[in-house]
């Protein structure tokens, strides 16, 4: 086991809450930023279908990747189904479906998908009923493991590898040596972020506290940073390996990094704020209508679904990365969605967009529409 991997293992019952103190930046070199991005925008997408059906109850997350085999992505819904896509065109590879009848019997989901991660051929989902299922996509097998005390509301890995993807996890068997891929984080309902090793899921590494409520959504920024925003509206950045987090006021139901030193949250009042490093308060804010449900960021465009009046929308607004003051440009309106837009994730210039009837977590309003993807060119 690597010097990294034998310091996961010291962490194991180590549960206390974290200290907020000041962080070191251990942002991506030039050089591996240039080559992510270069592999994602080699990706294109040709076809005519902007919106395909998949779930039948609401779809409520995505999580979408280039693999070895091309452009993937897996959504799941409240149908305790999880999907794999292809997306070059757009069609259903494989499915696992659950029950809701056997909870602690079946490795099956038994209950709502609120999370997914996807790897090379391994898709992790996280469950309402605080269930993580593991399915093996090339075997068609699953494993679960107990997680969270409510919902699993994300899953991420430890890093962000572009290349390096989960492909040797034998899910009745010993898990190969994977270096930095053996590990995952998952956050819930329960305010708590939990580090994992696959070989081993009886228990986790290491718990993280600092949310007061339900963690609604988590990115990973690699080397062991998360980005977080919850129901207590903050967002809050993490340095798991010095065991400290920075708390900045706003945001709550979704975020994204926006390049190296900022990033962004949208909240349940309509408003998206950005964020600098080292700043408390958001240096922009910018109020879109009723709620923002999903955002993402690609190219210095700023993408998010939200419920404005009576409709769905995806808009976005231009933000330059690389301007120290941050300016907006004015929103723009570009589709009227009928569903909510519960996830978004960006493959090139192309957004796909997980919509469903009502939103991920609740039944607080229902849409008329179909669940599934729809397909943005940006």
């Amino acid at each position: 086991m690597s010097t990294k991997n034998h310091a996961y293992s010291e962490l194991i019952g180590n549960f206390d809450k974290m200290e907020c103190i000041e962080m070191e930046d251990h942002s991506l070199s030039d050089l591996e930023m240039d080559e992510d991005r270069h592999l994602i925008e080699s990706f294109k997408y040709n076809q005519d279908i902007t919106f395909r059906r998949g779930h039948r109850n609401c779809a409520t997350c995505i999580d979408a990747k280039l693999t070895n085999s091309g452009p993937k992505c897996a959504t799941g819904g409240k149908d305790c189904t999880v999907l794999l896509w292809d997306l070059h065109n757009l069609k259903i590879v494989s499915s696992l479906k659950g029950t809701r009848n056997d909870y602690l019997k079946s490795d099956l989901p038994s209950s709502n998908i609120a999370s997914a991660l996807l790897a090379e051929n391994v898709v992790f989902s996280g469950c309402t009923d605080g269930k993580i299922v593991i399915w093996d996509v090339r075997q068609g097998k699953s494993h679960s493991f107990i997680a969270h005390k409510g919902y699993v509301t994300g899953i991420c890995h430890c890093e962000t590898p572009t290349h390096e993807l989960i492909d040797n996890i034998d899910l009745y068997g010993d898990v190969k040596k994977l270096d930095y891929d053996n590990y995952i984080y998952s956050c819930g309902s329960d305010g708590t972020i939990l580090q994992w090793d696959l070989r081993n899921t009886c228990v986790h590494l290491n718990e993280s506290k600092g949310h007061v409520g339900c963690i609604n959504d988590m990115i990973s920024l690699g080397q062991d940073k998360l980005l977080t925003t919850g129901s207590d509206r903050t967002t809050r950045l993490w340095n798991i390996n010095s065991n400290s987090h920075h708390i900045y006021n706003g945001g709550g139901e979704c975020c994204v990094p926006i390049g190296r030193k900022n990033f962004a949250s949208g909240d349940d009042q309509g408003n998206i704020y950005v964020f600098q490093k080292g700043k408390k308060a958001p240096i922009k804010r910018l109020c879109i209508g009723n709620w923002v449900t999903a955002i993402a960021f690609y190219n210095n465009k700023l993408l998010f679904g939200a419920r404005i009046g009576d409709q769905n929308n995806i808009s976005y607004c231009t933000v330059d990365e690389q301007d120290a003051s941050m300016e907006i440009s004015e929103v723009v309106k570009d589709n009227v969605i009928d569903g909510v837009v519960n996830g978004i994730k960006t493959l090139g210039n192309v957004a796909f967009s997980v919509v469903g009837t009502n939103h991920k977590f609740g039944r607080w309003f229902r849409e008329s529409g179909k669940n599934g993807i729809l397909v943005t060119t940006l």
